[in-house]
């Protein structure tokens, strides 16, 4: 359970990089990569189930930490190198149990613009602006969504759960 990111070549397996996580106040909408020697980087990040994705063009990383929020790294595509940019801060769940939303899947949209992600303990899905991590949308979908998938101009969201309960049940 490292709280960093690391970059590792999957010919070799060589570690080529160990990133730190961008902290819980960097969420700047108007993002620049931050210096390898953050002050204040989150320390308490345990990463999710479904881990991490990128950006369809390779220049971003969307990665879920289960502590409530989206880490997004910036890719140098002349060197490689990747950096941390911004925190994208999911709002609270308000589960019986726990407060911290829980993202799961991850997807980009192919023009790379918006960035959907599954909030597994309020039973939704939210779409951001991938750029600044603007929330501009949610919907509700079953009972413990766990991934997001997009195929042609369609969002598929699966659930581990059953049926929402109803006044019945």
């Amino acid at each position: 359970k490292p709280h960093e990111l690391v970059v590792i070549d999957p010919v070799t397996g060589i570690m080529l990089q160990r990133i730190d996580l961008p902290s819980n106040q960097d969420t700047d909408p108007n993002p620049t990569p931050v210096s390898e020697q953050i002050l204040q980087p989150d320390k308490e990040g345990q990463l999710s189930y479904t881990g991490l994705v990128f950006s369809p063009d390779g220049n971003r990383i969307y990665l879920a930490n289960v502590n409530g929020n989206i880490k997004v790294f910036a890719v140098d595509q002349r060197t490689g190198m990747v950096s941390g940019l911004f925190t994208i801060t999911l709002r609270r769940a308000d589960a019986p149990d726990r407060k911290t939303e829980i993202p799961a899947g991850l997807a980009v949209w192919t023009d790379g613009q918006k960035l959907y992600v599954v909030l597994n303990l309020s039973n939704r899905l939210a779409e951001f602006n991938a750029a600044d991590g603007t929330l501009l949308r949610t919907w509700d979908v079953g009972v413990a969504p766990f991934t997001v998938v997009l195929a042609g101009k369609k969002v598929y969201v699966s659930n581990w759960g059953g049926r929402r309960p109803d006044a019945q049940s």
